[in-house]
């Protein structure tokens, strides 16, 4: 019955999607993922949404093209994906790999900096430009913290994750990839960086903070916790070059545990792939535990 009930829904939205009443084909979309919340196609449903060329949203492009990608994305990495938003997602991957770098140079607002964000996830996804990535992610890391929105960039984490699962082939993609370790590189430089920024925001003196800290906590929770999950898919993932030469990053999340009162043993730089079985929150109470991570065509 009630998949029954998702699939009016789905088609109810499509009714008014096709009359261009976007906001209540929306809420007839969120009303079927609500029916059915692991079931791929309304999510693609609501990517379309945002792909639609909308005259009253007050929305940027570049907000658009965020949440576009990250409801595609919600829509592939899910029990039930729908098998269409594969191809619409490489699609909307296509059109932005190839933008050229001093679009970004000469104008770094938000909007264009969430663009430049969803290009280096299109040229890692697409394995497109590999020779040009890392000038990108350099432009990125002196834009990031500007145009912070916590919104935002638990949307960027998101699809961080997906295109990390992607490259361990844990996710469906349209082709087998070419240079997967590579890709591996290239997106975990962009999830580290992203990780250092808010270590970077988090520690200015207070009387200097732009961010308020607890927009930022949530952010570098879901990060290693995501990184702490994947070893099981990756053991040597805490040997990688990029963890290596990360000691301040480390330093910095001891300091952050210290300011909560508890205190981190061995949290030098990795050595070896068992790190979160060597780190160890002390509370007041004297009690040890480990850190660990849970496990988080045309268009239809």
């Amino acid at each position: 019955m009630l998949y029954f009930i998702q699939h009016i829904l789905v088609h109810v939205g499509d009714l008014n999607r096709y009359s261009n009443q976007i906001d209540l084909a929306k809420t007839f979309y969120q009303y079927a993922i609500q029916t059915i919340p692991c079931l791929g196609q309304p999510y693609n449903q609501i990517a379309i949404l945002h792909e639609m060329k909308n005259p009253l949203s007050l929305l940027s492009p570049g907000q658009n093209q965020l949440i576009t990608a990250y409801y595609y994305i919600r829509s592939i990495a899910i029990k039930v994906p729908f098998p269409l938003a594969i191809s619409n997602l490489e699609k909307l991957f296509q059109r932005l790999k190839d933008f050229p770098i001093t679009r970004y140079e000469q104008q770094q607002q938000q909007n264009d900096f969430l663009t430049l964000f969803l290009q280096i996830i299109s040229m890692i996804n697409l394995e497109s430009n590999n020779n040009e990535i890392h000038l990108f992610i350099n432009l990125f890391r002196t834009i990031i913290i500007k145009n912070f929105n916590q919104f935002h960039f638990i949307q960027m984490i998101t699809i961080i994750m997906f295109t990390i699962h992607r490259t361990l082939g844990l996710l469906p993609r349209s082709s087998s990839s070419k240079q997967p370790d590579l890709q591996f590189d290239f997106i975990l430089q962009l999830l580290i960086l992203i990780i250092e920024q808010c270590f970077e925001a988090i520690q200015v003196p207070l009387s200097m903070m732009i961010i308020d800290e607890q927009h930022i906590l949530p952010i570098l929770y879901l990060s290693f916790a995501y990184l702490a999950n994947i070893q099981k898919y990756k053991v040597d993932l805490f040997e990688h070059n990029v963890f290596k030469q990360k000691q301040t990053m480390w330093n910095s999340l001891a300091k952050l545990l210290r300011s909560f009162g508890v205190y981190a043993i061995n949290l030098e730089a990795p050595k070896g792939r068992d790190i979160w079985n060597r780190v160890f929150i002390r509370p007041a109470d004297n009690c040890e535990f480990n850190i660990d991570g849970s496990s988080v065509g045309s268009k239809s």
